[in-house]
């Protein structure tokens, strides 16, 4: 928010009696601070009066708001206070605040617990499970419970409730203290911790209360009224991500075990909460809550606090990527006519990475293992030996290129083509063809390599085979939302853009389109689900779509 100008615009006034008129009011409210910043000199002295009163009124505004907050965080903790106000359900989530710098208290994953947060992140939610008016259970975020050690310390490792994680509440001030079942007080030490040693209630024993409802509205978007509920499909989508509430910044892909920034690697963790309503996520080093407000189609981030708060919205599909740490299961057994579809994105210093076709973990009936840039192995392992390989040479890999790899099983053998070309060998069958199990890819990873598709093509169809594609026209939209453009695919195997002349080239393979328009080559698979393309390659972030 632009207070922090305030006294800087007032200073100006007494110098901008002779510039021109170059901005009205609206101008300057929509202009981004660091722009503002820069032209603050040449603005008109009526309009940064304007500006002035404009900021005013906000800030009274604001200020009464915050007021009415503090109010209800006080009206709050007086509800705790009341015994009408807990039975032997009821719950709250607070967080609470140490007598030495205002630092939260923080349980971490191990059970320790520390009072040095700034923040009011996850691992400072504390859940109070309230079993009579007077007595409580505290839960950390780990879902495990607080209790006084022998040694007169405090840990958080209890998977359960009993007597000695019964905590007696005390109501002080619109603050609270914690007796334990050894009759002393939970107390905040200097140094960051918490012991349970204490006869008497005083300062270092009393805590800020500080509740996870209250700090939503502190973090609203906006005045109106919000209607949080279900997320939305998190892992089928790629979000959108604005740090400043408004701006996208990033973009969000949710997997099985990570989270995607960016089109960077995979990391950090997410998981749905509260029946699908609260999303915790880490990404970035950084711990996230958000709740999906469903009137603005928006994520709003609850914690980490920001004002505004950051947002994240459904920008498009997620782009598909095969999960290299598990095996593709086959569908059906493989026969001759069947084909093999990978797709990765290269990068220079990766100098050995495979295609696999598996019976199981000990037992591949192919393995395609590229060690650029000299050599391609083809080779079969049974009982996790290596027998007898057949080398020939590796084709060139282009630093951040995508390439194709297929594999075709004729009658006989394998037959591997890279980027449209045979390779000089191929491997024959050493196993019956209809004994594989699974695909797998493996290896590569570094400097941004990327395995981006793999999949069967059975010859005999399979779930995701494109319809027919020729006397259609199929609208476009590049960023997988907006249609930008119309496509129709010739008898010829051209390609027309927006009804003009037949260029490039398509072809089916099974579920993958292949085609060039627009001097552009894409690689698309068929979701039958969404009765929609999605494009495999080049990356885009969110995937590209078609549909008829």
């Amino acid at each position: 928010f632009k207070l922090s100008y305030y006294n800087e615009y007032k200073s100006y006034l007494s110098v901008m009696s002779n510039l021109s008129y170059l901005s009205t009011l609206s101008d300057v409210i929509s202009c981004n601070e660091d722009e503002l910043r820069r032209n603050i000199g040449f603005l008109s002295p009526d309009t940064v009066t304007e500006y002035i009163f404009y900021l005013r009124d906000i800030v009274y505004g604001q200020t009464k708001q915050i007021e009415e907050l503090r109010h209800a965080i006080d009206q709050n903790v007086s509800y705790l206070a009341e015994p009408s106000s807990k039975s032997e359900s009821s719950s709250v989530i607070v967080g609470l605040i140490g007598y030495h710098g205002n630092k939260y208290v923080s349980i971490q994953p191990e059970g320790s617990v520390e009072i040095n947060r700034d923040h009011f992140s996850i691992w400072e939610h504390l859940t109070l499970e309230f079993e009579s008016e007077k007595h409580v259970h505290i839960k950390s975020y780990h879902g495990k419970y607080i209790h006084p050690k022998k040694d007169e310390s405090v840990c958080c490792d209890r998977d359960y409730k009993d007597n000695e994680t019964k905590l007696e509440c005390v109501f002080e001030n619109g603050m609270m203290g914690f007796k334990t079942y050894t009759g002393k007080f939970l107390s905040a030490q200097p140094d960051g911790t918490m012991e349970a040693n204490r006869s008497n209630l005083k300062q270092w024993e009393m805590f800020k209360v500080e509740f996870y409802d209250t700090r939503l509205l502190l973090n609203c978007t906006s005045n109106a009224k919000q209607n949080f509920g279900q997320f939305p499909d998190i892992q089928n989508n790629c979000w959108f991500w604005a740090h400043n509430g408004t701006n996208k910044n990033g973009t969000l892909i949710f997997q099985e075990n990570g989270v995607r920034w960016s089109n960077g690697q995979k990391q950090g963790s997410w998981s749905l909460q509260n029946n699908g309503t609260v999303l915790h996520t880490r990404f970035n080093n950084i711990d996230h809550v958000l709740k999906y407000d469903l009137s603005a189609e928006k994520a709003v981030l609850i914690t980490p606090r920001r004002t505004p708060p950051s947002t994240m919205w459904v920008g498009g599909i997620a782009p598909v990527r095969p999960d290299m740490t598990r095996d593709l299961p086959l569908s059906q057994p493989l026969s001759p006519g069947d084909i093999i579809v990978a797709y990765g994105l290269y990068a220079d210093g990766n100098h050995k990475f495979s295609v696999n076709i598996n019976q199981n973990s000990s037992h591949t009936n192919l393995h395609v293992d590229f060690r650029p840039p000299h050599t391609v192995v083809l080779n079969n392992k049974v009982n996790k030996q290596w027998k007898a390989e057949i080398r020939t040479k590796c084709p060139t890999f282009n630093d951040k290129e995508v390439f194709e790899v297929i594999i075709v099983c004729e009658a006989r053998q394998y037959k591997v083509i890279f980027n449209g070309k045979d390779l000089d060998a191929k491997f024959p069958y050493r196993d019956e063809l209809s004994t594989g199990k699974s695909l797998k890819l493996w290896e590569g990873g570094l400097y941004g390599f990327e395995w981006l598709y793999l999949g069967p093509l059975f010859d005999s169809g399979w779930d995701g085979q494109f319809p027919e594609v020729k006397k259609k026209v199929w609208q476009w939209c590049h960023n997988g939302r907006d249609v930008n453009g119309r496509l129709e695919f010739l008898n010829n195997g051209k390609v027309t853009w927006n009804g003009g002349n037949g260029h490039g080239s398509w072809s089916l393979r099974g579920g993958v389109l292949l085609t060039n328009f627009n001097n552009v080559s894409h690689v698309l698979r068929w979701d039958p689900a969404r009765q929609t393309a999605i494009l495999l390659t080049p990356f885009r972030d969110p995937a590209s779509t078609m549909f008829c």
